[in-house]
């Protein structure tokens, strides 16, 4: 049994590194030859609805750092990242009076963003916008579901970069 599986790892693991390449799983840096990065606090351009700038910014500034060789600057950066977020919603799906307890929501972020390469001058500009389910149960901590689901728009937003 042990002989069989040590003959099928191999490919296993082949068949794991063909697949994982389009699922957003890179080797090396999305900017390979930038050492520096400026990503300021998002702007919003909305007045009503919540106030996910400072979460949504601190979340993109760790994705950053946490897959990239890539240091985060308040000033002087080869490249700059800036943000607008034109829509912050969230949203009841599933009120938890009827979900026995477990309340369903989705927020709505859709930021406008611009990546300057300050060392030519040169910008691209994305509009992203993502819907990212949450859910709770009545009595557990509703910011901790709802910081999970900014991170994981965050998480959409750095993949973003591989295409720019």
């Amino acid at each position: 049994m042990i002989r069989r599986a040590v003959q099928i790892l191999p490919a296993l693991l082949f068949v794991a590194c063909v697949f994982s390449g389009g699922c957003g799983y890179t080797i090396g840096s999305t900017w390979p030859d930038a050492r520096t990065i400026e990503v300021p606090i998002f702007r919003r351009a909305i007045v009503s609805g919540r106030s996910s700038e400072f979460e949504l910014t601190k979340a993109v500034q760790d994705e950053i750092t946490s897959r990239d060789n890539i240091k985060i600057v308040r000033r002087g950066g080869e490249l700059r990242l800036e943000g607008e977020i034109t829509t912050d919603e969230e949203r009841v799906v599933t009120p938890a009076t009827i979900a026995g307890g477990l309340e369903e929501r989705v927020l709505t972020i859709t930021v406008n963003l611009v990546l300057i390469d300050k060392r030519n001058n040169t910008q691209v500009q994305r509009t992203v916008s993502e819907d990212e389910p949450f859910s709770f149960i009545r009595g557990e901590n509703e910011a901790s579901a709802r910081e999970k689901a900014i991170r994981e728009i965050a998480r959409k937003i750095y993949f973003q970069f591989e295409e720019w």
